[in-house]
């Protein structure tokens, strides 16, 4: 246990220069600059105006004279201060009751939490000076001791989920400035320049310090950010230093894991950070944020819950109160999807009802496949970059491993914009093959890999496999007797070309289903592949997921599924881990969806909206001149938001920025983008209701690109483009209009029984 020593040299210093300190230019100049930062960054730290809602209770530790205080005071109903200086706390309440602030709104003791718990006074163990919101230490951590001890006893007084905040000084460049401290507040006498240092424990804190610090201390989350601007101070006390902001959020306290199985246990442990930051951000009282990182679809939404209710009116019965029919799946929705499989994915061996077996949603159809023929310690192959959900879905239950599985592109430069988007889809050519070999070759255990899993069409870049590499990977799984797993998720969510001077070669959707049945003299492309290597496919190992979430905008309606035509033991396997798990009313709409005769035009309305989505968003890209991976099929586009970005903490800092602005999008990060193919990238959902789509894109141009504009010549005069963007809405307005009609007549027709046109 610290001693409190250090307390008592920081109580005896400041009870000495408490009148004198806050008097100083330059002192003031750095009080402006925490003031300033505090309440342009509010929902970042995690706080709103105290009038939004609920009351939001605020500790302000070493609070000084109240300067963190002030700056929140605004958007906190409740603050207590804490300070080891009776004379800094008389100053912090006279400074309360000068603004009018009650003592009941904002108040500090006297008293020091290092001293060891049974010296910690009655006054610090009120019922009022636990559970707050927030935690504010500025500009005081390296004035203590133990910083890991006194950021702990912080943490332990915030409520789950609670927020911590940290200012201090980042450490000095230089051994010179090292030598000098800021904290010399006694008028520069040499004397005195001794005691400010003598209260000091360290210059300064860096980013990985600082961040091992909060997490020890109970944080699930950890940011650490630097102020844009240097502060000024004496030279005597070094000219410059650089102030810092640490959050942190407290873990939300969750069941003792030692109560569960040794399987379970390490999936909670390994998942609770995750869990704990996705609940305090739902949880959060910011103002509402604009959700550009969720990969959901909105567009069919009126059009999917007329037809979720008439499903429901028309086709409920008695029957849908009981246990589900059959094995797989309700018999009506398996005959349902085959039908739907054999339309739209142009399967070279039709799909018979019983290769289907119904899930509640694709992660669970790849969670029960895997467990089906994977061991626990088992590997899979995924193309990088993919979807990062899928390490956490593949660990869960069936203990798998993902091995990302990266093309080699060295004939690309590192450093162009073009040679990275080269890197990006390098995964999507024929250079997979080679890669595949390496990762399985170079694998410590390659006989515990047990599938290659690929995402058709891609995410997170919209692009779709070319089938030549569809089969070449198909019989390179073959040889090693691995299986071949095919997501196809946003296989229907087509975008319309239309990309102009883009000079894009678009490669369409092309189901692994129909590439099974595919000879090498089929294929086009680049083979890499001997002919002999490229006989017929083994179908046992074949497989294709797909589900109602992305395709039909009906990721609350959990229905997804697997067709393996091949293998009835791993269907049997399948469906006894899912056999009452998929309810009655899923399968009822699904079923009467996908039988409708408003089908062809409901699936050409999605492609309209979707297409229309994704030029209002690439308008808005051009005209900041950012760099993206045109669409193919999908519900995003990857865009180099970070223009000039090069690092990884460039990228999260752009991130949290957006988040800060009201707007979230997904890092590349979360795709295991590496630096080789830039740092910057950003995954951005269009898919959602124009006015969202509108405002999310304000956002994102006010945090990134204010000022920018769209010009053109007209008349020898530069015209500024007032709203570029929205005669490319318009063009789209009309085939989505013209698709509408088309739509709306299905819907005619089929009250009558009509067979819809086929054109």
């Amino acid at each position: 246990m610290a001693s409190s020593t250090m307390g008592e040299l920081n109580r005896s210093y400041w009870n000495a220069n408490a009148d004198s300190v806050f008097k100083q230019e330059w002192v003031q100049a750095l009080t402006r600059q925490i003031t300033d930062y505090i309440q342009s960054h509010v929902d970042w730290i995690g706080v709103t105006p105290a009038t939004a809602g609920a009351p939001v209770t605020m500790l302000d530790y070493a609070c000084g004279n109240g300067v963190a205080s002030m700056a929140l005071a605004p958007y906190v109903t409740t603050i207590r201060g804490i300070d080891v200086s009776d004379s800094m706390v008389k100053a912090y309440n006279d400074g309360a009751r000068m603004q009018g602030l009650p003592e009941q709104q904002m108040h500090a003791v006297q008293g020091d939490l290092m001293v060891p718990p049974e010296k910690i006074p009655k006054a610090l163990k009120r019922e009022d000076l636990y559970g707050f919101d927030i935690i504010v230490m500025s500009m005081a951590l390296h004035h203590v001791e133990d910083p890991q001890l006194m950021t702990t006893s912080l943490v332990e007084r915030l409520r789950d989920g609670g927020s911590i905040l940290i200012i201090d000084w980042a450490p000095s460049a230089s051994k010179e400035q090292e030598t000098h401290h800021h904290h010399e507040h006694g008028g520069g006498r040499q004397q005195e320049v001794h005691s400010a240092k003598q209260t000091m424990s360290r210059s300064g804190f860096d980013e990985e310090e600082m961040v091992k610090i909060l997490k020890q201390a109970g944080c699930s989350e950890a940011d650490y950010v630097f102020h844009r601007e240097h502060s000024k101070l004496p030279s005597k006390f070094g000219g410059e230093k650089q102030l810092f902001f640490a959050r942190g959020k407290k873990y939300f306290k969750m069941a003792d894991t030692n109560v569960l199985s040794k399987r379970m246990s390490k999936s909670v442990a390994s998942m609770l950070p995750h869990i704990a930051a996705t609940i305090a951000e739902r949880t959060s009282k910011g103002p509402a944020k604009i959700d550009l990182g969720t990969a959901e679809n909105w567009l069919l939404r009126p059009e999917l819950l007329e037809i979720c209710k008439d499903a429901i009116a028309q086709n409920l019965t008695a029957e849908e109160f009981s246990y589900p029919r059959g094995f797989g799946g309700d018999p009506k929705v398996l005959e349902a999807l085959a039908s739907f499989f054999n339309s739209y994915f142009y399967p070279s061996v039709p799909v018979q009802p019983d290769h289907v077996v119904v899930t509640p949603g694709v992660s669970s159809c790849l969670d029960t496949l895997l467990y089906n023929i994977c061991d626990e310690g088992d590997s899979v192959l995924v193309p990088a970059p993919y979807w990062s959900g899928f390490d956490h879905h593949f660990h869960f239950r069936s203990s798998v491993t993902v091995i990302p599985v990266y093309t080699s592109t060295s004939h690309l430069s590192p450093t162009s914009s073009q040679s990275q988007r080269g890197h990006l889809t390098a995964s999507l050519t024929s250079s997979l093959i080679p890669a595949l070999t390496h990762a399985y070759s170079s694998n410590e255990s390659p006989a515990r890999i047990k599938a290659l899993i690929l995402t058709n069409p891609h995410n997170p870049l919209s692009l779709c496999y070319p089938p030549s590499v569809l089969r070449q990977c198909m019989s390179w799984c073959q040889k090693r007797g691995i299986h071949f797993v095919s997501d196809e998720m946003y296989a229907l969510s087509e975008i319309a070309a239309q990309y102009g001077d883009m000079n894009e070669a678009v490669v369409p959707f092309v189901s692994a289903l129909k590439v099974a049945g595919m000879k090498a003299e089929d294929l086009e492309g680049e083979l890499l592949l001997p002919t002999e290597e490229m006989a017929e496919v083994d179908r046992s190992k074949v497989h294709v997921v797909w589900g109602m979430s992305k395709d039909f905008g009906s990721s609350g309606i959990r229905l997804g599924c697997i067709i393996t035509q091949s293998n009835p033991a791993l269907r049997t396997g399948i469906a006894l881990l899912n056999s009452t798990t998929v309810s009655s009313l899923p399968s009822l709409f699904t079923a009467t969806l996908l039988t409708s005769r408003r089908l062809p035009a409901l699936l050409a309305l999605n492609t309209a909206r979707l297409t229309t989505a994704f030029s209002i968003l690439r308008t808005h890209l051009q005209r900041w001149d950012v760099k993206f991976i045109p669409p193919t099929a999908g519900l995003y586009v990857f865009a180099k938001l970070g223009k000039n970005i090069k690092t990884q903490e460039g990228e999260d800092e752009m991130v949290r920025s957006l988040k800060r602005e009201g707007v979230l999008v997904a890092g590349g990060k979360s795709f295991k983008v590496r630096i080789i193919e830039g740092k910057g990238w950003v995954r951005i959902v269009f898919s959602v209701p124009e006015e969202v789509l509108l405002e999310g894109l304000r956002r994102v141009e006010r945090c990134l690109f204010a000022g920018s504009r769209v010009s053109s010549q007209k008349g020898g005069e530069e015209e500024e483009e007032v709203c570029g963007f929205e005669r490319g809405c318009q063009r789209g307005r009309i085939s989505d209009l013209g698709l509408q009609l088309k739509y709306d007549a299905a819907l005619f027709m089929d009250s009558f029984g009509e067979n819809l046109p086929t054109d």
